[in-house]
Parts: structure tokens; C-alpha cells; sequence
């Protein structure tokens, strides 16, 4: 078993409003997962969604990035194709904020 610590295709979303990122074509990975978050304003809320065609995607979790900060979730399960969707990016009156998130599928 191993592990992707730097996910090469970039982050599943980096956003600055409500958007869709890309989907992550996971079918050679195992049945587990590392999700990495980081928001640069007061907070923001993101799914995870999850396909098993990349086509119709269903919620999966829904995370919440506090001001400043990072934070890391497990993810155990089996998510042939995995994308993130930003909900609401708050941000101080006149600032600016945005969301990153990365998904790293393990290796089997």
C-alpha cells in the first residue's frame, strides 16, 4: 500500500465563489483516501462528491474550512471519480477569500 502526498493534477478546486471543480478519475486507486483543505478567508463550505461513471455525482461529505486554516480528512471508501463543490466562501467586508481543496486516492 502507498500513498500520493502530492497530488500531481492540482488541487480538486480553488475557488474564490460557488464552483464546480474538475473530477478526479480515481478507478486504479484502493478503497481509501486523503482530503487536504486550506481556506484564506473567515470560512467556507465544500462537498465531496463522488461518481462511479463521472458523469451523475452524488454528496458524499460536506466540509466546513475555518478562517486561516487547514485541516485534513480520511476518507474510506472506494470514489471511482471524486470532485469538490464549493457552496459559500465568506470573507471580511472587502476582503477576499478562497478555498483550495486536494484529494490524494491511495495506492493499491
Amino acid at each position: 500500500m502507498g500513498y500520493v502526498m502530492n497530488n500531481p493534477a492540482g488541487p480538486l478546486l480553488s475557488a474564490t465563489a460557488q464552483v464546480t471543480g474538475n473530477g478526479m478519475d480515481c478507478r486504479a486507486a484502493a478503497d481509501f483516501g486523503f482530503l487536504f483543505y486550506h481556506c484564506t478567508g473567515n470560512s467556507a463550505i465544500f462537498d465531496v462528491q463522488a461518481s462511479p461513471d463521472g458523469v451523475n455525482w452524488i454528496p458524499f461529505a460536506t466540509y466546513t474550512a475555518t478562517n486561516g486554516g487547514s485541516a485534513t480528512a480520511h476518507v474510506s471508501a472506494f470514489l471511482p471519480y471524486v470532485r469538490a463543490v464549493a457552496r459559500s466562501i465568506y470573507s471580511a467586508a472587502g476582503g477576499s477569500a478562497r478555498l483550495y481543496a486536494w484529494y490524494q486516492p491511495g495506492l493499491s
